[in-house]
């Protein structure tokens, strides 16, 4: 990337983490115009054009505005659009460099039963597991004791993974998964040390980034249902074996993508968990993890678009990466009890109490608005994250900052960060 050259970028969706990236690129002297698609408008992000619901213009539309805008690479991030192979289209017809993983290695994250194979052919050590296809089966829920995990085999925003201690209520629990499925997934449950491991690939090296220890489950001290994150922190500190083992592991996923040689660029998740002796795979979620990234993004010392300018043209280690001091930690809004509602939209008719004016200087805010405008805030399962990097070992501003806010139907875990060590 030249000097003098104004980079173009067209993303799809917006969520925490293009927030987080939108912000980010506007640092750099080589930002040009950022493009937004399927993202309705948020006024509290300036100088973003946006070009509303794309998903059902035709795909030559899209070919022309490419050319026409002058857009030097694409970033997809959408479940939905990852799907069904929107990547392929912009890498294969519009040949333009794009960042999003083709539907072919998407299958691994949107389909559990076909990641645990996939896993297990590559050796990469996963919990016992079995896939049960008949209530019948069910009987036997507890064959690998318990705890036992629970699993809808398509897992959307995260939730779908349960955990039991009780062999009735997991029983329940999978005849209720099998009214909307045909299969239901049963896995051993491992306690240790869990934490992402993230990697950018593109398209010839694999890069390991910095792990992050990240809370899944609803609920303080890791109770209730799996999410797709409630808050997370970076770096964390590992022992020498820890540190051993991982190094390993990266090793063997940098052997297997050399092997595999996957046809996109981008940067994928690795969810996993220490035990005294081994490492084990819970999922490869091929995306970045969603308060996970973050946190990294925040915590990187490097022009960010330029990161992704050299992963999206297959050359990343022109950029060097380098990490701040102290540790970058994030905590998630939610709207209180929305993972137990049919509607997932939420109307919020008083936004102005959820909107800061007064922002402590160490504490970004990452939106996840579906939009925000004539005074009324639509939000999903999240509302926003905040970020904070800091050179204390405290979420101290974090939530001396919520606990400022004036309205009643919000929910955050109020132990993120507790088990931090330097």
């Amino acid at each position: 990337m030249s000097a003098d050259k104004k980079i173009n970028i067209l993303i799809y969706g917006i969520s925490g983490i293009c927030c987080s990236l939108i912000r980010n690129f506007q640092k750099s002297k080589n930002i040009g115009n950022i493009y937004i698609a399927n993202g309705k408008q948020n006024k509290l992000l300036k100088n973003i054009t946006y070009l509303g619901d794309t998903r059902n213009i035709k795909f030559g539309e899209h070919k022309k505005f490419i050319k026409e805008n002058n857009i030097d690479f694409v970033i997809i991030f959408s479940e939905t659009l990852l799907y069904k192979g929107f990547v392929n289209f912009y890498k294969n017809e519009v040949k333009i460099p794009i960042i999003g993983t083709t539907p072919k290695w998407f299958l691994i994250e949107c389909n559990k039963v076909y990641g645990k194979k996939f896993m297990t052919e590559n050796n990469i050590k996963i919990p016992k597991y079995k896939v049960i296809k008949t209530e019948e089966e069910i009987k036997n829920i507890d064959e690998f004791g318990l705890p036992i995990v629970i699993k809808s085999n398509y897992l959307k925003g995260g939730y779908g993974s349960y955990i039991y201690n009780n062999k009735e209520e997991a029983k329940k629990k999978a005849k209720s998964i099998f009214k909307n499925e045909k299969q239901v997934i049963l896995e051993e449950y491992i306690k240790g040390t869990e934490l992402t491991q993230q990697y950018i690939w593109d398209g010839n090296n694999l890069v390991p980034l910095l792990s992050v220890r990240d809370y899944k489950p609803l609920c303080e001290g890791n109770k209730g249902i799996n999410t797709g994150g409630m808050g997370s922190y970076t770096p964390v500190a590992l022992t020498s074996n820890q540190r051993k083992m991982l190094d390993e592991y990266n090793q063997h996923m940098s052997d297997i993508f050399q092997n595999l040689k996957p046809d996109f660029k981008g940067i994928f998740a690795s969810n996993i968990i220490f035990t005294d002796n081994d490492i084990y795979t819970f999922e490869l979620n091929m995306r970045p993890g969603i308060t996970e990234f973050e946190n990294l993004i925040e915590h990187m010392d490097c022009d960010i678009l330029e990161l992704f300018y050299n992963i999206a043209h297959g050359q990343v280690s022109k950029t060097k990466i380098k990490y701040k001091n102290g540790y970058t930690g994030c905590v998630v809004l939610q709207y209180k009890n929305i993972e137990k509602r049919k509607n997932k939209i939420i109307r919020i008719s008083n936004p102005e109490k959820l909107i800061p004016t007064h922002i402590p200087k160490d504490i970004k805010i990452n939106y996840n608005f579906y939009s925000y405008k004539k005074s009324s805030l639509y939000v999903g399962f999240r509302i926003y994250n905040l970020i904070t990097t800091n050179k204390e070992k405290s979420f101290k501003n974090i939530y001396n900052f919520l606990e400022r806010l004036k309205f009643r139907n919000i929910y955050y875990r109020k132990d993120i960060g507790i088990d931090y060590k330097h």
